[in-house]
């Protein structure tokens, strides 16, 4: 693959819509308690997941139908396995730019999220996972693999400038940060809370591992325990070393784990840990992250020759909708805002060519809403996919890379980012040039549409033939991609034209599987990132990230 290759995919961006502690006392177990309202304002994205209890869910809203790739740049490295974090007028990218068994590097940059201009880059890392930022400091654990002599290690970045305001060299396992009330939560090795100040051990608890979500003074790991954030002391643990814990959110704690069938959904008590409700989802092999948001758990779901989206009701485990598509695969998180759920794939499931994608769906009732091509690449082996979509600033935030690949360096090798606004011109503010020709020459999809609801359990089911308009929108627009720049200098930036795409809307076929009996979960595999194998060894026993 040569450098061009790389280029291509930038310059075929295009766009296509569819349809439209003990002795703490009251002050603070106080603090502790609004620590997860007070990190951040309603328009930041500002660690794994959006926020301290690992959501996925944003209070802003993304781009209407009307959607259009505002600017693009090549990464020169890969985010494959890291979510953009943008806080105070700043978009903060962890970019791998090696990883192999014996190398692995990396880079933190801050960036104008408007024009795309970079603000500051610090290199030197190894593989860093996503940030956590508390408006006083940007917090990254790095990670190598086990025959790296370079070992990963924890650092402090001041915000404004890059700069390291501390690091410990000691916590190096990888996983993405929690700040609150002060502290930064990690693990590895066990889990621990550092002085948001100073780098300072407060606590340490051996044997407990995983990313950690949080919420009203407790911290709960991935790997199915629940510590009091002040002091470390155990609050409870799962009943199974297979759970895998996820989010946290009005009391609930959500996770994943494995069954004789596939995997199941499991919501417990975030008090106690007791389960409360059990959902079963039969013959998948992995699960994303679960999205919590509107009353519903969502996740992207499947096999390794195809995927779905299913969202539960969040109260009893019923499953409310599935979306699948015969001509498309799903390859990330999803994230849902305003009652819009966004997820990245590509179209034409399995290796071989495609176009990077970005679908909106309703959240309600899982019908689509629109969908955003990012275009194709040169490299045929393995065609471009869209990570976890993330909203900010009414605005789309997302890299691609090439899902499936078993190849280390082809993640590092082809990365691109993104950023999808309204259709106002390339500067989100009516200038540049765009224009979109509608019409409705193209086949519809005239599918057939069957929805299935479901409650206490019980299914009914509606049928209905649709016929839609299929949409075909030209856009050209003058954007500038950013080249890499020295720390605290501006990006040179050179117009890059981008060219619209057509597609077919899928059909979408809505179903209802859930057998309501309970069972312990296990996060049986990552999805859509088969490769990395290096990377993804080192992280299986975390999370499904």
């Amino acid at each position: 693959m040569t450098t061009n290759s790389r280029r291509t995919f930038l310059k075929s961006i295009g766009l296509t819509v569819g349809a439209a502690s003990a002795n703490g006392g009251i002050a603070i177990a106080q603090q502790y308690h609004n620590a997860d309202r007070e990190i951040a304002t309603p328009t930041d994205w500002a660690m794994y997941r959006g926020g301290v209890g690992r959501t996925g869910a944003s209070a802003q809203s993304g781009p209407s139908s009307q959607a259009t790739t505002e600017w693009s740049m090549d990464l020169n490295g890969g985010m494959y396995a890291t979510e953009p974090i943008i806080a105070d007028g700043t978009l903060y990218l962890a970019v791998t730019t090696a990883n192999s068994p014996s190398n692995n590097k990396g880079y933190i940059a801050a960036y104008d999220p408007a024009s795309g201009n970079k603000k500051w880059q610090q290199s030197g890392f190894a593989r860093p996972s996503t940030p956590a930022l508390d408006g006083e400091g940007l917090y990254v654990a790095t990670s190598t693999s086990s025959d790296d002599d370079n070992t990963g290690s924890f650092h402090a970045l001041d915000p404004a400038t890059g700069e390291t305001k501390w690091s410990r060299e000691e916590y190096h396992s990888g996983s993405p940060p929690v700040v609150a009330a002060g502290r930064v939560y990690t693990d590895g090795p066990g889990a621990s809370a550092l002085d948001a100040a100073s780098g300072k051990t407060v606590w340490k608890q051996d044997n407990v591992t995983g990313i950690a979500s949080f919420a009203n003074g407790t911290l709960f790991y991935s790997s199915g325990v629940a510590l009091n954030a002040a002091d470390g002391s155990k609050q409870w643990s799962a009943d199974t070393d297979t759970v895998r814990l996820h989010a946290v959110s009005d009391g609930q704690v959500y996770g994943v784990g494995k069954t004789d069938q596939g995997l199941n959904i499991q919501a417990r008590s975030a008090n106690k840990g007791a389960v409360q409700w059990t959902s079963d989802i039969a013959d998948v092999q992995y699960t994303s992250h679960l999205t919590v948001a509107n009353g519903r758990v969502f996740f992207r779901t499947g096999t390794y020759r195809s995927s779905k989206i299913m969202a539960l009701d969040a109260a009893t485990g019923d499953v409310a909708w599935t979306y699948e598509s015969s001509d498309a695969d799903f390859g990330s998180d999803v994230t849902v805002a305003d009652g819009v759920l966004y997820a990245g794939g590509r179209t034409k499931p399995g290796r071989g060519a495609g176009e990077a994608i970005i679908v909106a769906l309703d959240a309600s009732s899982g019908e689509r809403k629109w969908q955003h091509t990012l275009g194709s690449w040169e490299f045929k082996e393995y065609g471009p996919a869209v990570f976890t979509p993330v909203i900010a600033n009414n605005k789309i935030f997302a890299a691609t890379y090439p899902m499936g690949s078993t190849i280390d360096n082809y993640y590092t090798d082809h990365g691109n980012f993104h950023v999808i606004g309204d259709q106002k011109g390339s500067n989100g503010d009516g200038s540049g040039t765009t224009t979109t020709t509608t019409n409705g020459d193209n086949p519809t999809d005239g599918g057939e549409q069957t929805k299935t609801t479901s409650t206490s359990h019980q299914s009914t089911t509606a049928t209905a033939t649709t016929n839609q308009p299929s949409t075909t929108s030209t856009t050209t627009t003058n954007q500038p991609r950013s080249t890499t720049a020295t720390n605290n200098t501006q990006p040179t930036t050179t117009p890059q034209t981008t060219s619209a795409h057509s597609t077919t809307r899928p059909t979408q076929t809505t179903t209802t599987s859930t057998s309501g009996q309970p069972g312990f979960e296990f996060l049986a595999a990552l999805g859509g990132l088969a490769g990395v194998g290096s990377y993804l060894a080192t992280k299986m026993h975390d999370s499904d990230d």
